[in-house]
């Protein structure tokens, strides 16, 4: 088959939801008001309730179908072992004897072993392991609190039926197949705290209320603790706002906003303290450290290789992260990439990277709605499509689900899509889970062929209590230092694991021959 061909068929594959999508919206434009849903009418506090219940309760049904993902990007794992770290009662764990072995990206081996990441997300799933015996349903929640927050945003900018219009789609597109819900690093913490920001700005400028100040304040705080750099756009755009048009009004908020911010920005000079040994000292700079070799900024000078004692790092900060720092600092590279970012972006990005400004999309979305709502206003079109929206929305849920047990329509592990991610690491989870189904305890050595693609299949992660885990993952090493290990967990089975075997491979470890 023509190369070409090929990548026509594949784009077909991947967008064909999207494709479905156009269609709808062509039909329901030519059907007029017999393809249409009006949206029932509530007062403001049921809105809330309804839009933060929809996703709950549609991803607690599609459960059959639609099982909790499996972790498989190396940011989940981080996350997942901050979330075990706080559930066991600890900010941090001590750096393990053995650490060589269990080096894995976006985590800190020393000075202590720790996520490498803002605490917030890792707080949630704590919540969820705590209260359900699951992580996943601390996304679960923070989901439901995050639709609830739009819609309370959206509230304070638009009538009120515009705006529980605005949360449900809110709730349709991020709660329910997304990777939001769908994954341990979505973005609905940081959505929550945009959303109480922006909420509590026309509510301060109209009627400035103590209760409102602390919102915002709340929503400062919460920035702080899940994305401080996008937040702090954010919240630098809503005071310049303030400067603008409420000048009067800002006495008000210093107090009770400020207070929230001090008290937020106090608890995570204490985590960093106690990670990193200083409260100004960020974890993910001290992580980066020994590896990256790329800079944050793409105007700064490439680091000398530090000597990595595993391939699987070096390919992920020498080769992965070095290709796109060395394209964007070309004046011809940085263009093409973000033209590149600039086309994908419209099908396709991580989106918790602008989940601080999600309710702003939303609103965006109204507000064209509100336009498209009088455009034919004798033929009553535009009120037709506005009404046709959420149907459509919720019929595209229903062909994807419906497509499950057939196994199409299927996407890929990237790029992320709207309508779900993939399973995530199957093949790992079912190594964990054959380990775990045998009793004592188990040293699980992975060996990875020469060309294996660890950047988003790694399979070495641990969780907070290494020694009393069951299963305990490590990197296989020179003889003499795998040998080491094997000793110091004399009593442990021990298994090679070679993950680039079709299917994985589980062996009792005899050594490298």
């Amino acid at each position: 088959m023509p190369e070409p061909v090929a990548l026509l068929l594949a784009l077909i594959v991947l967008y064909f939801l999207v494709i479905v999508e156009a269609a709808l919206v062509f039909a329901a434009w030519r059907s007029g008001a017999r393809f249409s849903f009006r949206l029932p009418r509530l007062s403001r506090g049921r809105a809330i309730l309804a839009t933060a219940a929809l996703p709950l309760a549609a991803r607690l049904l599609l459960l059959p179908v639609l099982p909790i993902r499996e972790p498989q990007i190396s940011d989940e794992f981080s996350y997942l072992l901050q979330a075990d770290t706080f559930a066991s009662g600890r900010l941090v764990n001590p750096t393990h004897p053995m650490w060589q072995f269990f080096e894995a990206p976006h985590i800190l081996q020393r000075p202590v072993y720790a996520s490498m990441h803002q605490p917030l997300q890792g707080a949630w799933l704590a919540a969820g392991k705590r209260m359900f015996g699951q992580p996943w349903f601390g996304v679960w929640l923070s989901v439901g609190v995050m639709c609830a927050a739009i819609t309370w945003m959206l509230q304070g900018w638009f009538p009120p039926q515009w705006a529980f219009y605005g949360g449900v789609l809110a709730a349709l597109r991020l709660g329910i197949l997304g990777y939001w819900m769908n994954s341990f690093w979505g973005g609905a913490p940081a959505a929550t705290g945009g959303a109480l920001v922006l909420g509590a700005l026309p509510r301060v400028l109209n009627r400035p209320r103590a209760r409102d100040a602390w919102l915002m304040g709340l929503g400062m705080a919460i920035l702080l603790l899940a994305r401080p750099y996008e937040g702090f756009v954010t919240c630098l755009g809503v005071c310049g706002w303030l400067l603008y048009r409420g000048r009067h009004t800002i006495p008000g908020l210093v107090l009770p906003a400020g207070l929230s911010v001090l008290l937020a920005a106090a608890a995570l000079g204490f985590y960093f303290s106690r990670i990193t040994g200083s409260p100004f000292r960020p974890p993910e700079l001290v992580q980066r450290e020994p590896y990256a070799m790329a800079g944050v900024f793409f105007w700064e000078t490439p680091r000398p290789d530090p000597g990595y004692r595993h391939q699987a790092l070096r390919d992920f900060y020498a080769v992965w992260e070095m290709k796109s720092f060395t394209e964007v600092r070309t004046a011809g590279g940085f263009l093409w990439n973000r033209l590149r970012h600039a086309i994908s972006a419209w099908l396709w990005f991580y989106a918790h990277y602008a989940a601080p400004i999600a309710a702003v999309l939303f609103a965006l979305v109204i507000q064209s709605a509100r336009h498209l709502y009088v455009w034919k206003r004798r033929t009553s079109a535009g009120a037709s499509l506005v009404h046709a929206v959420p149907a459509i929305t919720a019929i595209l849920i229903l062909v994807r689900v419906a497509a499950l047990p057939i196994k199409v329509l299927t996407p890929p592990d990237w790029p992320m899509t709207w309508y779900s991610t993939s399973r995530g690491n199957v093949a790992r989870a079912r190594v964990l889970a054959a380990l775990s189904a045998l009793s004592g305890q188990h040293l699980a050595i992975v060996r990875y062929r020469p060309q294996h693609e660890a950047v988003m299949n790694e399979w070495v992660y641990n969780s907070a209590g290494i020694d009393a885990a069951q299963v305990v993952w490590a990197r296989e090493m020179d003889p003499g230092s795998t040998r080491e290990l094997i000793r110091y967990f004399y009593g442990r089975k021990v298994w090679l694991v070679e993950p680039d075997e079709s299917p994985p491979r589980l062996t009792p470890y005899v050594g490298r021959r």
